[in-house]
């Protein structure tokens, strides 16, 4: 399992998951609520996960890695 941080405006929005099992899941922190990370995950408690990268983190990458 491997994690990193994400932030918004230098702010700890939540904590980015890959799984052994090559899925992901994405958890705001607890204290964290605006602005979203992106309109389609709006800040809650559950764990958003997803069969693959999620494609709005992928835009974000800087090309070549």
């Amino acid at each position: 399992m491997k994690k990193t941080i994400i932030r918004m405006h230098n702010i700890e929005a939540g904590i980015l998951t890959k799984y052994d099992d090559n899925r992901y899941g994405f958890k705001y922190d607890d204290g964290y609520s605006v602005p979203p990370v992106s309109l389609t995950m709006p800040a809650k408690k559950e764990e958003y996960t997803f069969d693959r990268f999620p494609l709005f983190f992928d835009g974000l990458l800087p090309e070549g890695i």
